[in-house]
């Protein structure tokens, strides 16, 4: 059973949010057009669990600073830092690969106490502030002459272009080749050769090009120069031959990981040197159509600090949110306890009817009535679904549905408006505060209803459709209520024949009642309706299933 968000999206209950005083469901789901919009709040590190706001973590490049959080370059796995008592060396070292920073020669040396042999805590703190800032000036000292060329590039094309706009200004011709005639300044104040042009230099780069390529070929007997091959998963043929010695067991992650921190492309194995912890990032998310309106629509907002929550804290056990609006938390689940199916015609079994025994379960702690009737869901609106009168055409081939959030398992069914025109309005069912599984453990457990228990697929069809079963194409009634629980029969007839999916859905719609004691949980104020009618907040949902 997939809940519809107010995109027209189908999805999982618990990929659902329901904003505060809200009749519309939003998702989490990565579909087009978004309905929900996150922002980054804070950013914590994995490793240390230290965490600091949005501007402080941008500030810190995303990395964590302490010198104790790193990882190994070769396989990214945590890197701890590692005292050497025989050797009275202190060093990073990888618990996976055992790979360690020796081979970079980011060590310290240590002082062990005369009595214990050992090191005290202090002295590993130390020890590792040590490390970080060995490890930093190396990495300084690696980006130093590319950050001096990047920084005196930079500076002459700023001349340039201020001498550009300096020309246009005063009414020099800027294609005339003489800096002189130009009006701009002597190329010797700009450190670039006379008559200094982009076509030259286009021509100068071309030509090293060319005389490294012609190069090349002769040094390996006039054959084209090729790509090198590192360790590529599932390449058996690869020429170990072409690989560098000292890059054996290196991976292209590795080299793309180390060229992003240093700016340099690895030589050897000397040159790899720790990566930094990136933070993982806490959002808050937000409704797209109550932000519309005007409202605050907040869904989701975490707390700043990690740990809030835990019961390593004095207080605060179990709070992990400063906000959750997930729909598990208010919206009854719907979950198909059986299905069944019959043919139609003892014939023909190409039409056969679909029968299915839904669950209704009250997850809040107040009542809550509820009811079935007819949906008016047509299809997920697409990308490119309007025409040239802006009207927005239905999509009844649900594409990469996600229907289980754990397994990430996602399907494609093939949605029948029709099959369910014939539904009437159900009986109204009150349901009962949610019972605590924990505070009944131990006490005697209560058994479902006999109608539940005795089910049967053929009965609910002859029972919904007629003793002929062909009296409507679909029905669905109340057949049992205990406790915070409801039970629906539902039986449709499938004519899906064109083979575009192998699963098969089709909408319903689930009504809740606001007003009079009922979903007090939700805050949705009642709107007047004629005659003094109860009011209803609507919710369409899909029942899919596999066609045999």
């Amino acid at each position: 059973v997939l809940y519809i968000d107010h995109q027209s999206h189908p999805v999982p209950l618990s990929c659902c949010y329901h904003a505060t005083a809200s009749r519309l469901l939003s998702s989490s789901v990565a579909r087009y057009p978004p309905c929900s919009q996150t922002e980054i709040d804070s950013a914590f590190c994995p490793q240390c669990l230290s965490f600091h706001d949005a501007s402080s973590a941008a500030a810190l490049g995303g990395n964590c600073p302490r010198a104790s959080c790193r990882r190994c370059p070769m396989c990214t796995a945590v890197a701890t830092v590692y005292p050497d008592m025989a050797e009275k060396l202190c060093f990073y070292k990888c618990g996976y690969c055992t790979w360690t920073s020796k081979e970079c020669n980011v060590i310290v040396e240590i002082a062990l106490e005369e009595e214990t042999k050992k090191m005290s805590k202090e002295q590993i703190v130390k020890c590792a502030e040590d490390l970080g800032e060995i490890l930093q000036n190396k990495i300084l000292q690696a980006t130093q002459t590319a950050d001096e060329h990047h920084g005196h590039m930079v500076t002459c094309y700023q001349k340039i272009f201020s001498d550009e706009e300096r020309r246009e200004r005063q009414g020099y011709d800027v294609n005339d080749t003489n800096p002189l005639r130009r009006g701009g300044s002597s190329s010797r104040n700009l450190n670039i050769p006379e008559q200094w042009s982009i076509d030259a230099l286009e021509k100068s780069i071309k030509a090293k090009k060319d005389k490294l390529r012609q190069d090349t070929i002769s040094m390996v007997g006039g054959r084209e120069p090729e790509r090198i091959l590192f360790d590529v998963e599932g390449d058996d043929d690869a020429d170990d031959a072409v690989v560098a010695a000292y890059l054996k067991g290196v991976s292209k992650q590795a080299i793309d990981l180390q060229a992003a921190l240093t700016s340099l492309v690895p030589e050897s194995r000397a040159d790899f040197y720790p990566l930094p912890i990136p933070l993982r990032t806490r959002k808050s998310r937000r409704c797209r159509a109550e932000l519309q309106n005007g409202r605050p629509g907040i869904l989701v907002k975490p707390k700043l600090n990690p740990l809030e929550g835990d019961t390593s804290l004095r207080s605060g056990h179990g709070q992990w949110w400063k906000k959750d609006s997930s729909a598990v938390h208010v919206v009854p689940r719907v979950k198909v306890v059986r299905h069944g199916s019959v043919a139609k015609d003892d014939a023909d079994t190409s039409n056969q009817y679909h029968a299915f025994l839904l669950r209704v379960k009250n997850p809040t702690l107040g009542k809550v009535r509820v009811r079935f009737c007819q949906s008016t869901y047509k299809g997920e609106v697409g990308w490119d679904s309007g025409n040239s009168e802006g009207d927005e055409e239905k999509n009844e081939l649900l594409e990469n549905m996600l229907v289980n959030t754990i397994s990430g398992k996602k399907i494609t069914a093939k949605l029948e408006p029709t099959a369910t025109k014939d539904v009437t309005k159900t009986d109204v069912v009150e349901l009962d505060s949610v019972e605590d599984a924990f505070l009944e453990l131990g006490k005697k457990q209560t058994k479902n209803p006999t109608e539940v228990l005795e089910w049967d697929v053929s009965a609910c069809a002859t029972a919904l459709l007629g003793g002929d079963k062909g009296a409507g194409s679909s029905s669905i009634r109340l057949i049992a209520k205990q406790s915070d629980s409801a039970w629906f029969e539902f039986a449709c007839l499938d004519t899906t024949s064109d083979g575009s999916a192998i699963y098969n859905a089709v909408p319903i719609a689930l009504q809740i009642q606001v007003g009079d004691g009922s979903w007090e949980s939700s805050l949705v104020k009642p709107l007047p309706t004629k005659d003094n009618e109860p009011d209803f907040v609507s919710f369409d949902i899909v029942v899919t299933w596999k066609n045999k």
